[in-house]
């Protein structure tokens, strides 16, 4: 947080645009203030196309639970940015637990568990009523 982007406080403004940029304790970008009435958001570090801009609403030289404490109370929401994050866990395996390695293990499992039924059900021929012409799942 640069204090030399923000002059002393004359009044209060509302800037839709800049009101829509969502925090990050490691923020791409920061809000500048120029003059009276103009605000510009002025980018900190690379930013690929397509990365969301991000802007610290709070003191990001706070320790972590300081910034999540004063995002909860002031702004009402849980920080999950990748400064607050805990660090991945990892499997037995010593894989890192990410939300792609749980998708996948969850839809290798489906996937299993499919194929085991259609063994069992191998074979098997659907008797009248039971799920229409020669359904072996049923």
């Amino acid at each position: 947080f640069d204090p030399a982007l923000s002059p002393p406080m004359k009044g209060a403004g509302v800037y839709p645009l800049v009101s829509s940029l969502n925090h990050s304790c490691d923020p791409n970008c920061e809000v500048a203030y120029i003059d009276d009435a103009e605000v510009l958001v002025v980018v900190k570090k690379y930013v690929e196309p397509g990365q969301e801009l991000t802007i610290a609403y709070v003191d990001t030289g706070l320790t972590t639970a300081e910034r999540r404490e004063e995002l909860r109370e002031v702004y009402g929401f849980d920080c999950r940015c990748a400064k607050c994050a805990p660090p991945p866990t990892t499997a037995g395996n010593g894989a890192k637990m990410t939300k792609r390695n749980v998708a996948a293990a969850a839809s290798r499992k489906r996937k299993t568990a499919g194929e085991d039924a259609g063994k069992r059900n191998a074979g098997k021929k659907a008797k009248k009523g039971e799920g229409g012409k020669g359904c072996v799942i049923c």
